[in-house]
């Protein structure tokens, strides 16, 4: 990862009121601050549920299911590998795991990103509609907040700075474009809400507010796809514009994985690397894969 400094444009006002939110009061504008896009300069993490998945071939880890030692003897290779200064986790159902997952974290000083994407994919009880946090439905959509606020709290125990997730599904455009953009006005009013309460519990806990990130995927209703609403790198940036400039939310950045490039496309071409000087001033983190 490239984890990047903070910045905030000028306001832009976004083209529909996003529903059942106030807009705040004028944002104090910001300067520019340079953005250091250099690996060298910048702290590398390695996703922990992707580079050890589980014992034989299992995908455990991601499921939260991972056995004690395989998850301790894992992230002590990591640390002591020294390599790597930060690490990419999930949830761990087991509470007498996490706690010592917890403690092993603070002896190697982590800086600790964690990830709701593989709760919000596998969605393991199916409570939760596909469309997520940008569901047009409001008790889909409130449902799917909610979720997401429970992994906060957890996300503060370990000790978290990070906290990523996903949109929620693309609702197509075989009706033309409306409900997508209700989807994206959903999305602003969740992304909203999440920021709001994240540093309400930082308040709490007297602990500095973790940055609030989402990360980009394919828009493609193909097998093994995610069909996610954002998306494409134009469209993640103007919501970023908006979350940050006309919210007041600079906590909140993408994450562009280098991986989903060939995946994200704007009409029949897909993306190229130029995206990222685009995106470069509401990235939180990059993927490189």
């Amino acid at each position: 990862y490239m984890e990047q400094e903070k910045t905030m444009l000028k306001p832009v006002k976004p083209p529909i009121k996003p529903i059942a939110v106030k807009e705040p009061a004028k944002v104090k504008k910001i300067k520019e601050k340079k953005i250091k896009m250099t690996l060298e300069k910048n702290l590398k993490s390695l996703v922990h549920f992707m580079a050890f998945p589980g014992p034989r071939l299992g995908r455990n880890t991601m499921y939260g299911e991972a056995p004690e030692k395989y998850m301790l003897d894992s992230i002590n290779w990591i640390g002591k590998h020294g390599y790597f200064k930060g690490i990419e986790i999930t949830l761990i159902k087991d509470h007498e795991i996490r706690q010592k997952v917890i403690n092993l974290l603070k002896k190697y000083k982590f800086y600790i990103t964690f990830c709701a994407q593989p709760i919000q994919l596998v969605n393991e009880d199916n409570l939760i509609a596909e469309t997520d946090i940008s569901s047009i439905d409001e008790l889909e959509r409130s449902n799917a907040v909610n979720r997401l606020k429970s992994y906060l709290i957890e996300a503060y125990e370990f000790g978290a700075s990070n906290f990523c997730f996903l949109s929620g599904k693309d609702p197509g455009t075989e009706n033309g474009l409306r409900l997508r953009r209700q989807a994206t006005q959903s999305l602003i009013c969740s992304i909203h809400e999440i920021c709001v309460y994240n540093k309400s519990i930082a308040k709490k806990l007297n602990k500095k507010p973790m940055k609030i990130t989402l990360e980009t995927f394919d828009r493609l209703s193909e097998n093994n796809c995610k069909n996610q609403l954002i998306g494409p790198s134009d469209e993640a940036r103007e919501l970023a514009e908006i979350v940050r400039n006309n919210y007041g939310h600079d906590i909140f950045g993408i994450l562009y994985d280098l991986g989903h490039m060939f995946l994200l496309r704007s009409g029949f071409d897909h993306e190229e690397v130029n995206v990222l000087r685009s995106l470069a001033p509401y990235l939180n983190f990059i993927h490189i894969a």
